[in-house]
């Protein structure tokens, strides 16, 4: 009736990042301090792309600039925190008035 059981292949394993917990030469955190002024999103996922670190070195170094006043926060959530450079201007768009007299008018 049924035929036998044919087992699952063994998955590919991934490449695994090995990034570093810390940064071993002081000019690679300062070039980090000298463009995170001018980085339009600074978040986690982002500072370990761009500059091959790991996560939790991500997050020291984004409190540590936020403190420092090279970024301003966006949004902060207790599992991401979102950041812009500080010479980054935000541009809001600007809410038309029937939109915003319908939103009133519905809340009524």
């Amino acid at each position: 009736m049924a035929g036998a059981k044919k087992w699952t292949k063994a998955r590919a394993n991934k490449d695994k990042a090995n990034n570093p917990a810390f940064f071993t030469k002081q000019a690679e955190f300062d070039k980090l301090k000298k463009d995170a002024p001018k980085l339009s999103v600074v978040t986690v996922s982002e500072l370990i792309r761009k500059y091959r670190i790991s996560g939790s070195l991500a997050r020291k170094v984004m409190t540590q600039l936020s403190e420092e006043g090279l970024i301003r926060p966006v949004l902060t959530h207790k599992r991401q925190k979102i950041y812009v450079g500080s010479e980054v201007v935000l541009v809001e768009e600007p809410v038309e008035e029937e939109a915003a007299e319908e939103v009133v008018a519905e809340t009524e």
